[in-house]
This record gives C-alpha cells, structure tokens and sequence, in this order.
C-alpha cells in the first residue's frame, strides 16, 4: 500500500443486475430531494443561500419535471423496481440532458451509461448531435461531458416542437 495511490477498479455490472423502467408519480418525491441536495453543492449554485436556493430551485425542478417533453428514466433493483440505484431526467423531444443522478454507492458500475443509452433511444434522430446539459452536480462536469459529448449550457431549460395552429 504505502504512499502509491489505490488505482478506481474498473467494474462493471452485467445488465441483468438492475432495471431501467420509466420513472412514475411515486418517484417524484426521491427525484427532487436527491436533485436539490446533490446540486446544492455545485459550482453553480453553492453561493446562493439556503433560504433562497431550495425554494427556488425546487420550483425549477418541478417545471422542468412538467414540461412539455420532460421525460426521466429510472435504474433500479430488478427485483425490487421501488429501489432506486438513480434517474435521468431529460427532454424527450432532443438532445438536452436536465440532470443525471447516481447513488454514491453505485457510481463507477457503468449505470449512467446505460441511462444514457436508454436516453439516446428516445432521441431518434438526434442521439448523435452534442446533447446540451442544464444542470451538473458538483465534481462530475470534466468526467461526464467528455465521456457523454455534452455541453454545459444552464440557460437553456427546454425545447419544444412547434405546434401548428
């Protein structure tokens, strides 16, 4: 052991190990509380008081969980379906990524991946354009973005088709 550095084992779980299911109602609650406390400590919203971060935020999520093409995906014990090992929320009409979360537990396994993967199936056409990323927690931009081509950009909440009149 000494002073070298323990090198992060490169593990990965078989795809039978855990579930991929589209998130329900009954999620909603886990999806806010995970979402607010993991990017409270983020870069970009660190600075920001409690007492106006978690209202506010709070509000933004729930928009963002409503909108028009806000979709989520979750990743769960495929005997269990109600244990969440984490979530992807996204805009089901293009390439844009709200926020991705993975239980400390479980990151480093390769879950991700497959949220995204499942994620680009929703994309169609665009699965292959840069996908645009609204939110990042703390700690996960320089990993995430070059492993999954995404652009940070938290200007950008949602795209929405045209409607004909």
């Amino acid at each position: 052991m000494g002073s070298k550095k323990n090198k992060k084992l490169n593990i990965r779980l078989p795809a039978d190990q855990f579930t991929i299911r589209t998130a329900k109602d009954e999620d909603l609650g886990f999806i806010l509380n995970s979402w607010l406390k993991s990017y409270r400590d983020s870069i970009f919203s660190q600075s920001i008081k409690d007492y106006n971060y978690y209202p506010y935020q709070e509000e933004r999520i729930k928009g963002i969980l409503n909108a028009e093409g806000s979709a989520a995906l979750i990743v769960c014990d495929p005997e269990d379906e109600d244990h969440i090992l984490g979530y992807v929320v996204f805009n089901a009409f293009g390439p844009m990524l709200h926020y991705i979360y993975i239980k400390r537990h479980f990151r480093g396994f390769g879950l991700a991946k497959y949220l995204l993967e499942g994620v680009k199936a929703h994309w169609g056409e665009y699965k292959n354009q840069p996908v645009i990323c609204t939110h990042i927690p703390k700690g996960a931009w320089r990993t995430v973005s070059r492993k999954f081509n995404l652009d940070y950009n938290p200007y950008v909440i949602s795209v929405s088709k045209g409607k004909e009149d």
